[in-house]
């Protein structure tokens, strides 16, 4: 991961991540992340960063989040073209 997505993950996705609500399944994963040896938990920590990180960018790529049509695409069909019509 390069240094900005080093920091988005960290100053935005993290946060975000820590703000969902938690479900049925918090508790086992609280105590399986605390039976980690320090090792682990390190490798841990870096798999949930990258794949945290590339799930945010997929997002980013897919437009997911975003408002599905614009103004400018508001007459465009959902299977028609991106570009607004002349």
């Amino acid at each position: 991961m390069n240094d900005f997505i080093k920091w988005l993950y960290v100053n935005y996705i993290l946060p975000q991540l820590e703000k969902v609500p938690q479900g049925d399944d918090a508790l086992w994963l609280s105590s399986w992340e605390n039976s980690l040896d320090p090792l682990q938990r390190e490798d841990w920590e870096k798999a949930r960063a990258f794949y945290a990180s590339h799930a945010f960018l997929l997002g980013l790529r897919t437009g997911q989040g975003l408002a599905p049509w614009t103004s400018a695409y508001s007459s465009q069909s959902s299977l028609g073209s991106t570009y607004p019509s002349i």
